[in-house]
């Protein structure tokens, strides 16, 4: 980003968003079921999403504390040749005002942002670990 910046003044922000993606593969060509990946008690997945072999479904959440922030999630599982789930989760963080890139870099403000980078990195651990089993947190080295 600090290359990018280099190059003009013209260049702002007003947000930024860190996008994650998660495949999971079953070696196995049984259908998937949702209750051995998921969380059955995660709030933000509807108990029919749990008597499905296959799904699709997307979900937006937005929260104002402590930072304005907006989460999507995206997941996908299908039985199809190769059973898999991905979820592909989107944070994005909104700044208080729109900032020149090159003074958000500065020294002054680096230790700022990188820590809102850090919280929102963290955000995605939290959310991961409330969708899904403790046993595939554990996999994935999540706990």
């Amino acid at each position: 980003m600090s290359i990018l910046a280099g190059f003009t003044d013209s260049l702002f922000v007003n947000a930024f968003s860190l996008y994650y993606i998660d495949d999971f593969d079953s070696l196995s060509e049984d259908p998937i079921d949702p209750r051995r990946i998921f969380n059955v008690d995660a709030r933000v997945l509807p108990d029919s999403f749990f008597d499905t072999k296959q799904a699709a479904m997307s979900l937006i959440v937005e929260a104002n504390e402590p930072d304005s922030s907006t989460e999507r999630y995206d997941i996908v599982f299908s039985r199809n040749q190769n059973p898999n789930v991905r979820i592909a989760h989107n944070t994005t963080c909104f700044l208080d005002e729109i900032r020149e890139l090159k003074e958000l870099l500065d020294m002054n403000d680096l230790a700022s942002f990188e820590h809102r980078l850090n919280l929102a990195h963290a955000r995605n651990k939290d959310s991961l670990k409330n969708i899904l089993t403790l046993k595939v947190c554990q996999l994935i080295n999540l706990t």
